[in-house]
């Protein structure tokens, strides 16, 4: 890009481009404009790069650390009484407002959740607990913390009731 500029700048343009006959205003706010769709494309790119480093040095981490017995045993444990929210649930639905995804759960809590007297979905927040989202993605640990911040202030609300 900077070759670009200096060479499409330069007098004369040593590249032999479109923009080398532009004014020089025009010229400077088209590379000022692609100055800054490179900048968000480097910045995309470094950000997927960070990811796959990430998801490499934890692999990495999984397979040279053995779990001890008790992570095992809670591990087995959360698997054993896992059930997903909303439709994933074997037995269905909780409640009105037990969706899969966050995104369609009112923040409010329904009358029917309110009196429902299943446990809510409360998700585990361990790497290798069950999740219906995957253990690496951003979307997991939104849903993780959205599920526990919303159960939280409902749980503060019924008390006060």
């Amino acid at each position: 890009m900077e070759t670009w500029v200096q060479g499409i700048s330069s007098s004369p343009p040593s590249f032999d481009d479109p923009f080398k006959n532009v004014n020089v205003a025009a010229r400077d706010h088209i590379i000022v404009h692609l100055r800054g769709k490179i900048e968000r494309l480097v910045t995309i790119v470094d950000r997927e790069q960070a990811k796959v480093d990430r998801s490499r040095r934890q692999d990495r981490f999984v397979l040279s650390s053995v779990p001890t017995g008790s992570s095992e045993g809670v591990l087995s444990a959360l698997h054993g009484s896992y059930e997903g929210p909303g439709i994933i649930r074997q037995l269905g639905q909780r409640h009105d407002n037990d969706c899969v995804d966050i995104e369609q759960i009112r923040i409010a809590p329904t009358h029917q959740e309110l009196v429902s007297r299943i446990p809510p979905s409360l998700p585990a927040n361990f790497y290798d607990a069950p999740h219906h989202l995957p253990a690496d993605s951003m979307q997991r640990l939104l849903d993780i913390q959205f599920r526990l911040l919303r159960e939280e202030l409902t749980y503060v609300t019924s008390l006060q009731s």
